[in-house]
């Protein structure tokens, strides 16, 4: 208790505010980031990209083909599903004409 340990009340003010992560987080986020390449690495090298232009080209229109593929699957699947509700509708209204009948 304050009162007999002779503490007096203060105020704290508290002008900025500092975060600290785990240090070891801080370590491997500083390994990365050493380990990323800066402007000046052949890895930004612009001559040396232009070889593998073909390479990305030819992914891009695959990946383009695989797209249509796909919403052609999917619209094949919507008419069927489209196909086969009219055909149990017109069965059900048969099938209501032969009950009353």
């Amino acid at each position: 208790c304050a009162e007999d340990e002779d503490i007096n009340p203060f105020e704290i003010t508290i002008d900025s505010l500092l975060i600290v992560p785990h240090v070891e987080i801080l370590e491997e986020n500083l390994r990365s980031m050493k380990d990323l390449p800066t402007t000046d690495d052949e890895y930004y090298d612009i001559d040396d990209d232009t070889d593998d232009d073909g390479g990305i080209e030819e992914l891009i229109r695959q990946e383009e083909e695989v797209g249509k593929e796909r919403l052609l699957r999917r619209l094949q699947r919507k008419q069927n599903k489209a196909k086969t509700s009219i055909q149990e509708e017109e069965e059900d209204v048969i099938q209501n004409i032969n009950d009353k009948g």
